[in-house]
């Protein structure tokens, strides 16, 4: 196949090559750089350094909670940055440059509610449907990096966050909650759920049919 005269793909603003015998078309722009990898949220919070205002990042309005509250330790490309304060509504956050000796790390709280289940057999402890989640940050803590001791707990306006979403969880025995739950035995229990939707998806992919060339 013979290619159109170089004029005309300098008029469209486009590059034509051959490959193998096939005509592939390639524009000069480039869509993926508008699309994000970090996030999937189409408006999310832009970091403006002070004090030129430049943006240097983009973080979704679920870890900004995280990372994006006033008195934050922010790192960007190995530079240290205080954030000064947070606008969910303009979506806009500013930093400012700061060498500090220390990080920190946020105070939460966080509830799951089930609001619909599928129906699952009695014998199979693990559930699945819509959940009704609620976090919010009401503090941080100010920790020395090379020591790790918390030598300041600053409280921030609580600002609750609500979304509902798809979850996976366990129904656990009634015979279990008569013991006293401590944090050791949810964090082993954390572990097992964690260990079990492992398994699960691993049997789900193994029931898969194999495909073989022919």
């Amino acid at each position: 196949m013979q290619l159109p005269h170089s004029s005309f793909c300098k008029e469209r603003d486009v590059l034509l090559q051959t490959k193998e015998g096939l005509v592939l078309q390639s524009l000069s722009s480039y869509p993926a750089l508008g699309i994000s990898l970090r996030s999937i949220e189409q408006a999310p919070i832009s970091v403006l350094r002070l004090p030129g205002l430049d943006k240097m990042d983009e973080i979704d309005s679920l870890h900004a909670m995280w990372e994006l509250y006033e008195g934050a330790i922010f790192l960007n490309q190995g530079t240290t940055y205080i954030i000064r304060n947070l606008d969910m509504d303009a979506r806009i956050a500013h930093a400012e440059q700061l060498e500090v000796d220390y990080y920190t790390h946020p105070q939460d709280l966080s509830n799951i509610d089930p609001i619909h289940r599928l129906l699952f057999p009695a014998s199979q402890p693990h559930r699945w449907g819509a959940v009704q989640v609620m976090m919010k940050v009401y503090g941080y803590r100010k920790i020395r990096r090379r020591t790790l001791e918390t030598f300041e707990v600053v409280p921030l306006p609580s600002k609750t966050l609500e979304y509902v979403t798809k979850g996976l969880w366990f129904d656990i025995d009634p015979i279990v909650k008569v013991f006293q739950i401590t944090l050791c035995f949810c964090k082993k229990l954390r572990i097992c759920m964690y260990s079990t939707m492992v398994l699960l998806f691993v049997q789900q992919d193994m029931k898969k049919p194999s495909v073989t060339a022919l």
